[in-house]
């Protein structure tokens, strides 16, 4: 594999701008407020570009491939793919729309609960627990919202404050149901 020059890289990092400017355009246009582009904005990024981004060396180049890549890469880059997965975590989440609330107001609304939802995701592709926690996590969530203990404008940091009390009680209760049971070990 060779290493590509200056110029094939000034080149590729122009068509992936071009792309990934105008999907921040077509969000910002549908009033969307999507992860993907708040994860630029943490990172320092407004939009994609030579003189936007202060690109002078190969190294700074291949910086912003990359992360042009990873926004391109992420599914609520697309106005379609935030809608999918606003859709999903509704659906995990138990929030209904209210008369005629259009998704991008909850887009807008439920940002906790995306950086949330994100937390779990990436949690669940690191295996840190198996797909039946990922739904039982997503069913205590739905308890507390059902029981008024976190609405969208709750902290995701009291929401993790909750569910790990809520998993800590339930290992406890298996904790204590293993040891209530008696083994008889034979060789």
């Amino acid at each position: 594999m060779t290493a590509k020059t200056l110029a094939q890289l000034k080149k590729e990092f122009s068509k992936l701008s071009a792309q990934a400017n105008s999907r921040i355009d077509s969000l910002k246009r549908g009033r969307y407020r999507s992860p993907a582009v708040e994860k630029l904005r943490s990172e320092g990024v407004k939009r994609f570009g030579v003189r936007a981004q202060g690109l002078k060396t190969e190294a700074d180049y291949r910086k912003a491939i990359k992360q042009a890549k990873n926004f391109l890469a992420s599914e609520t880059s697309t106005r379609q793919g935030l809608k999918r997965v606003t859709k999903e975590m509704m659906r995990n989440f138990g929030i209904t729309k209210k008369g005629g609330e259009s998704l991008s107001a909850i887009t807008r609304k439920s940002r906790k609960l995306f950086a949330l939802y994100d937390d779990l995701k990436e949690m669940y592709n690191k295996g840190e627990f198996s797909s039946n926690d990922k739904y039982e996590l997503m069913e205590m969530m739905s308890q507390l919202y059902d029981l008024g203990m976190i609405d969208q404008s709750t902290a995701a940091s009291q929401i993790s404050v909750r569910l790990n009390a809520m998993i800590s009680e339930k290992r406890s209760m298996n904790r204590a149901k293993q040891s209530s049971l008696h083994f008889s070990w034979e060789v």
